[in-house]
This record gives structure tokens, C-alpha cells and sequence, in this order.
């Protein structure tokens, strides 16, 4: 029996493709619920995904289009990147209320020379031009303008996504939680969201803290585990998400204070304490580096750095301090993300305004 099909809907939450925190969907698991479903039955689709794989989201899309029976895709609380894709493949596409379609460029990580970074540049802009041919198609609009529109990054709510035709109407249904996801990846993500991820300890990077709460359980379990709210039948072995995530949540707070209190306990926090909080705030930098990148500064303000040392210098810089002194200069860039009184004030805001549409821990 299809984990994918629960009370006759085909449940779409998680990564597309193989996800990290264990809530995902692959593009062969769909397949094999809309065997089980049966090709000319209706199908309500109930999609809640971040995204992933742009390639596993073209080819659900291709199954859902191929599907006899009429697909109703209901956007329960996100449709990002790749999802989005897939719910273009809706005879009728449902914004819940508070729901949020994505629609941007696909990207990818690379490594190699020149001609092989071309190669994946000319991938990229392949790709690009299925998608945007797909979101033509069901949007009404010309190629050139979804192009406009990937290439933005643009984040739409209900009543916004059917006006440009890319959703067919809302729903007074609200949205559910949002999936664990490192929505900090997007570089336009709503602040909310990149807060959710912070919080809870969603990060593609290697983690300074505690594992997020999907991979504190066992590794037999971690494909078990919802941390999205998504309906499931009983699970005799089910993990106490709630103690989970909440001790994983104090474990981050308990290291984000003692990273915190390492800061602005050093010597150098006083006179660099603007490139110290924006640091401590908008990276995830450990103490041991944002010290250093304000050791590194306060050597430059005396005069001495050009003797003493050279940033970028990988003969001199471990890939801490090399790390840093980017941040160093990417920081005097004008922070158009953070209000003029600091971090702290706007993150608690955010963090309640994320709690109160998506029911973070408290």
C-alpha cells in the first residue's frame, strides 16, 4: 500500500525527491500511488513541499498531466521551487488560506573547471526553459514573461498566484505547518521562514549544534518521521515528536546563547560590536570565527594588517578566518534585511509572527 495515499488523497509533503529531514516524496513513489489510485478515478492532490529535485518535479508533473481522472491540487501551506511545477499539473489548482507558490530559477552546486561550469550553466538554462514553458501553458502567459518571473524569484500568496493565473481560486481552509527545510538557500525567502529554519536548527550547512529534530531520532526511523502535520495512519512505533523537537530546541538555544555570550564577552566586541551582532545575527558562523573575523578588524584599524596578514590568503587563513574575513566584506554591503535597531528586536517579532501562522514551538 502506496504511503503516499492516505483516505483516497495522494499526500504530497516533503522535499521533492530525497529529502534530508525525513518527509520527502520521490518521483517513483507517485507513480506507484497513481497505479494503486486507478488511472480514471478523480484525484484530490494535497501538496505542502519547499521543493528539491527540479528533474523528480517535472517528472510528477508529467504522471499527474497523464492522470485520466480530473487533479485537483490543493496547496495546503507552500509550493516552492520544484512543487511548484508540480502543481501546475492541476485541472484545478486550491491556494489555502496563507499558502505560498514560488516560482524562481533552478539552481544546483557545481565544482570543476570552466568548460564543466559552462556545462552546467547551459544545464541550467535548459532546464529553465522546460519549466517556464510549463508555467506558460497553465498560466496563459508567454515564455518570456515566466521567464521574468523565475528569474525574480517571486513569491505569490493565494489571491496573488490567481491573478496571474498560475492558481484557479482560494480556499478560507489555513494553511498547515510549514516542512523543515534551509529556506535560507532562497535568497528572497520571506524572513519568517528563514527565522523557522534558524530556530530549528534546518540548515544545509554542517551543524555548529544539535541535529535538527527528524535526524535526532534513529536512523531506522527517520523516514518515519513527520515534522509537517501531515495525516498519517497509526504508527505503533511513532517517535514523541513534541519531546524531540523540544529538546532539540533547547539544545540550540542553550548553544546559540553560549556562542553569543563567547562574542560579546571578547575584547574586540566593543569597538566592531555593528560587524559583531551582524555576524551573530545573519550567519551562522561559529564564536570561534566571528572572534577571530573581529580580531582580524581591529588589527586593520591599528594599521597592522597589511604587514601581519592578508586576508584570503589561504598560505595564511585556515578556512575559518577565510570564511570570516568574506563575511567581513560582504558585511559592509548595506543590510537592506534588518531595521536600524539590530537583530535581536526584529527576531523575536518574526519568530512570533512564524509561531502564530504555523504553530512553531513555543
Amino acid at each position: 500500500m502506496s504511503r503516499l495515499l492516505i483516505d483516497g488523497e495522494l499526500v504530497l509533503y516533503g522535499e521533492v525527491g530525497d529529502g534530508w529531514w525525513g518527509d520527502y516524496f520521490t518521483a517513483s513513489e507517485v507513480l506507484e500511488a497513481l497505479a494503486e489510485h486507478g488511472s480514471e478515478n478523480d484525484l484530490p492532490v494535497r501538496l505542502n513541499s519547499p521543493g528539491g529535485d527540479a528533474f523528480a518535479g517535472i517528472a510528477i508533473f508529467n504522471a499527474l498531466k497523464a492522470h485520466q481522472g480530473t487533479v485537483t491540487i490543493y496547496v495546503d501551506s507552500m509550493a516552492m521551487s520544484a512543487a511548484s511545477v508540480i502543481a501546475m499539473a492541476g485541472d484545478e489548482v486550491v491556494m489555502r488560506e496563507g499558502a505560498l507558490l514560488m516560482i524562481h530559477d533552478p539552481m544546483t552546486m557545481a565544482w570543476g573547471n570552466a568548460s564543466e561550469m559552462g556545462k552546467v550553466i547551459d544545464s541550467l538554462d535548459k532546464i529553465a526553459e522546460q519549466m517556464a514553458g510549463i508555467y506558460a501553458r497553465a498560466s496563459g502567459k508567454d515564455k518570456a514573461a515566466c521567464r521574468s518571473i523565475m528569474k525574480e524569484e517571486t513569491y505569490l500568496d493565494g489571491e496573488e498566484a490567481v491573478e496571474a493565473g498560475f492558481a484557479h481560486r482560494t480556499d478560507a481552509e489555513v494553511a498547515v505547518d510549514v516542512i523543515a527545510f534551509d529556506y535560507r538557500s532562497y535568497d528572497k525567502a520571506p524572513e519568517h521562514l528563514k527565522l523557522v529554519a534558524k530556530q530549528n536548527g534546518w540548515t544545509f550547512r554542517p551543524p555548529n549544534i544539535s541535529q535538527s529534530a527528524a535526524s535526532a531520532a534513529k536512523p531506522s526511523q527517520k523516514k518515519e518521521i513527520s515534522m509537517s502535520g501531515k495525516p498519517q495512519a497509526a504508527d505503533t512505533n511513532a517517535v514523541d515528536l513534541d519531546k524531540v523537537k523540544a529538546d532539540a530546541r533547547a539544545e540550540a538555544i542553550k548553544a546559540e546563547r553560549d556562542r553569543r555570550e563567547a562574542v560579546t564577552s571578547c575584547e574586540h566586541y566593543g569597538p566592531n560590536q555593528d560587524l559583531a551582532e551582524h555576524l551573530l545575527n545573519r550567519t551562522d558562523l561559529s564564536a570561534e570565527d566571528i572572534v577571530a573575523s573581529l580580531k582580524h578588524g581591529a588589527k586593520a584599524a591599528a594599521g597592522k594588517d597589511e604587514d601581519e596578514h592578508k586576508p584570503g590568503d589561504l598560505a595564511n587563513d585556515g578556512p575559518g578566518q577565510y570564511a570570516a574575513s568574506r563575511r567581513q566584506a560582504e558585511s559592509q554591503q548595506p543590510d537592506l534585511g534588518a531595521g536600524p535597531s539590530g537583530g535581536d528586536k526584529k527576531d523575536g517579532r518574526l519568530l512570533a509572527r512564524a509561531q502564530k501562522m504555523y504553530g512553531g514551538s513555543k
